[in-house]
């Protein structure tokens, strides 16, 4: 495991409401937007997270393009069985890099 990056090159996005979904898409939409830095890297941890809809997770691959784009990363912390296996049907999993831990996902 790498050393963590500091924590100005690294924004970390805590989704404190149990549920994404339609109404949650414009706060969401801004914590992601991708800051006007060379190579952004976000980290958002979802370990309170129980349920996440369509909207949810196209605000993930947006916010994924944008920082790859970018030069930088996206990444999904500690997401719950149940938003794990949301992103998985859907095949998110594969393009949004998820880490188990937050620790894992502040690692290079």
């Amino acid at each position: 495991m790498g050393r963590p990056p500091s924590s100005e090159s690294v924004r970390a996005a805590f989704c404190g409401c149990p549920v994404i979904r339609y109404p949650h898409r414009d706060a969401l939409r801004q914590a992601l937007d991708a800051p006007d830095t060379a190579r952004p890297r976000i980290v958002v941890h979802l370990g309170r997270v129980t349920f996440m809809d369509s909207r949810g997770i196209d605000i993930f691959i947006a916010a994924h393009r944008a920082t790859t784009e970018a030069g930088g990363w996206l990444r999904l912390a500690a997401p719950t069985a149940p938003v794990m296996r949301t992103l998985q049907i859907v095949g998110a999993d594969a393009v949004i890099d998820c880490r188990e831990t937050l620790r894992q996902a502040l690692s290079d």
